[in-house]
């Protein structure tokens, strides 16, 4: 009778242990089929929207460009510009009694063409993102800078020759004009302006 007894014992023993088991597997198993973790769901989801913090939404920015900017005599000196292209420039920017003994009668200038307003967008485009690494302040844009008519030089070897404005004030400039000369291969460039500046080549 004892034996009996305790048989029983351990068989109620086994069997609530065996429900405990049960109950438990049955309720991890539910929670891995029924629920997932967001981090991994979100991350096996492929991500069909554009970074909102990405640059080139914001309209601040510019558009990078894979033009280079030079001063003229830089890209002269590379080979970007000839000697006789030079002369043309110069005629263009207002300089030719001061290159008389070359740019004279017998000179014929080469038309120096229009600035179309997309190259035009891409140059000043260049020159704020120069200015932005040159000065640190990073809400320079095209807009702060001007190429006009006058100071559009021609295109040359697929080079765009021009001298420009800032527009915006992000440079101060003084009230009077200060009169200088630049020369390049014995082709001189008289500048009258506020401040020292050049001639650049874009291309």
């Amino acid at each position: 009778m004892r034996k009996f007894k305790r048989f029983s014992i351990f068989l109620l023993v086994g069997i609530l242990l065996f429900s405990l088991f049960f109950t438990a597997c049955g309720t991890n198993t539910g929670n891995q089929s029924g629920s997932s973790d967001p981090a991994s769901e979100s991350s096996s989801t492929p991500d069909e929207s554009l970074d909102s913090s990405d640059s080139s939404l914001d309209p601040s920015h510019d558009e990078q460009y894979e033009g280079t900017l030079y001063t003229l005599e830089r890209a002269y000196k590379e080979g970007k510009i000839t000697r006789e292209q030079l002369l043309n420039i110069a005629y263009h920017q207002g300089s030719a009694e001061y290159n008389q003994e070359e740019i004279n009668e017998n000179f014929t200038p080469i038309p120096k063409g229009d600035l179309t307003e997309d190259v035009s967008l891409e140059i000043r485009t260049a020159l704020a993102e120069m200015h932005r690494e040159y000065t640190g302040y990073e809400n320079i844009t095209a807009k702060d800078f001007s190429i006009s008519s006058n100071y559009y030089y021609g295109c040359y070897n697929n080079y765009h020759v021009f001298f420009f404005e800032n527009v915006s004030g992000i440079d101060s400039y003084p009230t009077w004009d200060y009169e200088y000369n630049e020369e390049i291969d014995g082709v001189t460039f008289h500048f009258n302006f506020p401040i020292v500046q050049t001639i650049y080549v874009y291309g």
